[in-house]
């Protein structure tokens, strides 16, 4: 291989790794900066999970695959709250067959709630994240 070919190859790798980086990138600088925790997840495929952006303290669920295209919608839930019932679904996604979904936003969790996410199957039988995360004091 030439050394115009090799360059002209490796510039091409180069955009295409850029591409793709851009791709995964969050949408705004600012929230390329931000941190990001996973609080609970339940593995395997599809792994559900529950998320914290730790930055702007907001909650996020979301759902990484969907074989056989057997669930309809992720949902951010919340649960038990000490001293008063909890307020049940926050947020929901449809879940394309074949891909995965994160709720459309975060919420704020409030405090010594519990919260939950779940996937929906088209039966309605719903699949909950094993474990819970609690927010703190």
């Amino acid at each position: 291989m030439n050394a115009s070919r090799l360059r002209r190859t490796i510039g091409i790798g180069i955009a295409a790794m850029l591409s793709l980086s851009a791709l995964a990138a969050p949408s705004s600088a600012r929230e390329q900066d931000d941190h990001y925790s996973i609080l609970r997840q339940s593995g395997g495929n599809p792994n559900i999970r529950l998320w914290m952006n730790d930055t702007r303290y907001l909650i996020h669920a979301d759902v990484t695959g969907n074989p056989n295209g057997r669930y309809k919608e992720v949902q951010l839930f919340e649960g038990y709250c000490y001293g008063g019932g909890g307020r049940g679904v926050l947020t929901r996604a449809a879940v394309p067959a074949g891909q995965g979904a994160v709720v459309p936003y975060g919420i704020t969790p409030r405090s010594r709630c519990e919260y939950t996410a779940r996937v929906t199957e088209h039966n309605n039988n719903n699949l909950w994240l094993s474990g819970w995360w609690t927010a703190p004091y």
